[in-house]
């Protein structure tokens, strides 16, 4: 069923068009498909090559940062190109078992935290740390300094203006 979602990524989606054609005004309606398409291939070659060479992780012998999450089993990596992008249950609440403390995005903090704070979150076993502020909802955002160790040394967040 189309909700509230639907029509916030449509306008975003229009927006972010929109923004490559500052010159053209509805560009959707104007250009087709594959004239966009070619046009941000065109004019966008070193951006859109930076996305497709983007890491799916990034490992340490002690870290690893994910976007989403990822199974928690040491085997990690056989789902890794699904689970680091989109993953929330069972990671969220699983045990971890990969033997590394996983820093991770994607899921806002408030859902974990019981007080829906936006503040850092850390897994009740201590190897799972939450970074998602919910910024772009006007939450916070936030970062951390960590140990090659995976110890947290630091904290940061800066809170919505206004």
């Amino acid at each position: 069923m189309k909700g509230n979602e639907s029509f916030y990524y449509l306008e975003v989606f229009n927006n972010t068009i929109q923004s490559f054609f500052p010159d053209v005004s509805n560009v959707l309606q104007k250009y087709t498909k594959q004239r966009i398409a070619n046009v941000l291939r065109t004019m966008y070659q070193a951006e859109l090559s930076f996305i497709k060479n983007m890491l799916t992780y990034y490992e340490t012998d002690q870290l690893l940062f994910v976007h989403g999450g990822c199974n928690l089993e040491p085997n990690w990596k056989v789902d890794a190109e699904r689970d680091c992008k989109w993953i929330r249950q069972p990671f969220i609440s699983g045990e971890n078992k990969t033997g590394k403390t996983i820093i991770f995005g994607h899921t806002p903090t408030e859902n974990m935290h019981d007080t829906q704070s936006n503040d850092i979150w850390i897994s009740p076993c201590k190897t799972k740390i939450g970074i998602d502020g919910s910024c772009v909802y006007g939450g916070q955002l936030n970062a951390i300094v960590i140990s090659d160790s995976g110890k947290l040394i630091n904290t940061f967040s800066v809170k919505k203006k206004g």
